[in-house]
């Protein structure tokens, strides 16, 4: 009787540990923040001015802290939130169609006398910069302005750049 009880007893013990460790589960919640949209204005009569140059004028740098010649865009988004923002474009080619004409801003900067590659794009603060407490952000954009041949067509040149922001 002893024997059998002994049998019954580690069969159940056996059983037992392995239904106790076959299955094991534990719960996990799902959660998602909402934050406030971005949006980004340029501010009127902020744009990114070069000097009034002659034919054979040097290349001129325009920077992002240039606070009479930097382009400048109003961000409003989360408060207190680092911000990523970058200029889209690489370079761009100002003409006198405002960008719109015969010009790319990826020709080398010597091949079309009446196209002027812009680039080198910088931004004042540097990206990662934070929002205020009220969720307000302010970005200076600078570039460089490629070397003008001599000749080089007289006219206003423009173009256009977009600024990019993210969380």
């Amino acid at each position: 009787m002893k024997t059998c009880f002994r049998f019954f007893l580690a069969t159940a013990f056996l059983l037992g540990l392995s239904n106790a460790y076959a299955q094991v589960t534990d719960t996990a919640q799902a959660t998602i923040t909402i934050v406030q949209a971005i949006t980004v204005t340029q501010q009127v009569g902020e744009d990114l001015r070069f000097d009034q140059a002659n034919p054979g004028a040097a290349l001129q740098t325009v920077a992002a802290t240039d606070a009479t010649r930097s382009a400048k865009f109003d961000i409003t988004a989360e408060p207190s939130t680092a911000m990523t923002f970058s200029v889209q474009e690489t370079a761009i080619g100002l003409d006198t169609a405002g960008g719109g004409g015969n010009c790319s801003g990826t020709a080398p900067a010597s091949s079309n006398q009446t196209c002027l590659r812009v680039d080198t794009f910088t931004t004042d603060p540097a990206t990662g910069a934070s929002t205020s407490a009220g969720g307000a952000l302010t970005v200076a954009i600078g570039a460089t302005r490629t070397a003008l041949a001599d000749p080089t067509d007289s006219g206003s040149y423009s173009a256009t750049f977009t600024l990019d922001v993210s969380y």
